[in-house]
């Protein structure tokens, strides 16, 4: 549940050659971890200790361990003949209402412990039951304009891409690929990329003005727009 004030753990446990082939084979074929090689927990707060040569992803890009230390650890750390012997412990808390949510109107509220269709709907406050009614009837406006702050930063901070073309995915009804290239920084070298674009991707001309996910079927070959985020393919906005 993502209202349950707790976090979800998965650890992947120590085995040998066929028990990581039989993990990369679960997860491939069945989206989700071999049970025989996987515990799970639940905490509102969990701690890990490991080495500081050992990288840590956040949503799928390395987090700098440097960005969380004091002056004098991370000067203490390049002092290090050995980072692999030195022990790095992460803690991670759950923070309430920290993440705004848009949620469709015609969601069965599978993932909320405290939804009106849950066994356990009495429990829940009825601030939190308004707040939840907001957020169903917080729904696109086209022509709806954004921030010039945020305009202006995706602009200065992201990514531009190069469209190359742009189709419809056939697999997802309203949801369209951007194929184009991404400038390497460092060596110059054209990078393709692939975007796609549904209706949670925040799409808007250099106004600001919200444009529909279908209005990015009109880029000609040529066209640059902007990223969001710098090597993540699956953007939350984009400026044409």
């Amino acid at each position: 549940y993502l209202d349950d004030g707790n976090l979800d753990v998965c650890v992947l446990t120590v085995g040998n050659l066929f028990a990581t082939i039989g993990q990369i084979t679960s997860l491939l074929l069945r989206r989700k971890p071999d049970d025989e090689t996987a515990e799970y927990f639940q905490a509102p707060h969990f701690s890990i200790r490991a080495p500081a040569s050992i990288g840590m992803h956040l949503d799928g890009s390395l987090s700098k361990l440097s960005n969380y230390l004091s002056k004098a650890d991370r000067e203490a750390l390049q002092r290090a003949d050995d980072p692999s012997k030195v022990m790095v412990e992460y803690r991670f808390d759950v923070l309430p209402g920290a993440l705004q949510m848009a949620i469709p109107r015609g969601y069965d509220d599978t993932l909320f412990k405290k939804s009106p269709d849950n066994e356990e709907a009495h429990a829940a406050p009825q601030e939190q039951k308004d707040t939840r009614t907001a957020r169903h009837n917080d729904h696109f406006v086209e022509g709806q304009q954004e921030a010039p702050e945020l305009i202006k930063a995706l602009l200065e901070h992201g990514l531009k891409m190069t469209v190359i073309g742009v189709a419809p995915n056939p697999d997802k009804k309203n949801t369209f690929i951007i194929a184009g290239t991404l400038q390497n920084q460092k060596t110059g070298d054209a990078v393709p990329v692939a975007v796609p674009v549904d209706g949670s991707v925040v799409v808007t001309n250099r106004a600001g003005e919200r444009l529909s996910a279908a209005a990015v079927q009109e880029l000609q070959e040529g066209t640059v727009v902007k990223k969001s985020r710098k090597g993540v393919i699956r953007a939350t906005h984009i400026v044409i």
